[in-house]
């Protein structure tokens, strides 16, 4: 079975994918744990840190929320391995992929929008403009095998 230069690229992209969403499970659950361990030990780190009990679980909420976004962005690194996986091995499967593709695109183009808008640092802003091109490179891929398979 011949594969495309694009099916080629989107398996690159396929793998980075799993990584990222293997790192971001990862992560997300430590933040869980550690957040954990700190609302467990409230009193003596109020009584070592002199900090209050409301800053701590306040501190911990943050960690908390963050560790289950970072879950979630986990699981859709690794829903979007699975699709890119498909398209880059079978053609004719381009669909979950063009459409897992586009979201993320969408997605990032409003972050784009929220980080500029929302006075963010050039660091910040960058990393956004960056997202939104990777994410839009690759739905061009998957567009283009979308393309071969109706021609």
């Amino acid at each position: 079975m011949d594969v495309s230069k694009e099916q080629k690229q989107l398996k690159v992209f396929s793998i980075i994918s799993l990584v990222f969403g293997i790192l971001a499970l990862i992560g997300g659950a430590l933040m869980l744990f550690g957040s954990g361990i700190a609302i467990g030990n409230v009193e003596s780190i109020t009584t070592e840190a002199g900090v209050t009990q409301d800053e701590v679980v306040e501190f911990s909420a943050v960690f908390i929320v963050t560790g289950l976004i970072t879950l979630l962005r986990g699981v859709c690194d690794i829903v979007d391995w699975a699709f890119l996986k498909k398209v880059a091995n079978d053609a004719t499967k381009y669909k979950p992929a063009w459409i897992v593709s586009l979201i993320t695109t969408v997605m990032s183009c409003i972050s784009v929008v929220t980080s500029i808008t929302g006075g963010n640092d050039i660091k910040s802003i960058c990393s956004a403009v960056l997202s939104a091109a990777l994410n839009g490179y690759i739905f061009y891929l998957v567009n283009k095998v979308k393309q071969s398979v109706v021609a």
